[in-house]
């Protein structure tokens, strides 16, 4: 399964945000977002994150609009 994200953020802006960022969540939520933009599937951003698949399932629910 691909994510469809909405286009709030080119993938300039993501990546400067990121490094712009010390690691912690928020920076991970955007590399996963980035991620998706990218062309990722759901269980490459998992593991390129070393994310569980509940951890990133709250994250989509919580921070990422998702458009059909």
């Amino acid at each position: 399964m691909r994510l469809k994200i909405a286009e709030h953020n080119t993938i300039e802006e993501l990546e400067k945000e990121i490094k712009s960022r010390q690691p912690d969540r928020y920076r991970l939520r955007l590399q996963a977002i980035l991620l998706a933009k990218q062309g990722m599937n759901n269980k490459e951003i998992q593991k390129a994150l070393l994310i569980s698949r509940h951890a990133f399932y709250t994250w989509i629910h919580k921070n990422i609009m998702l458009v059909d």
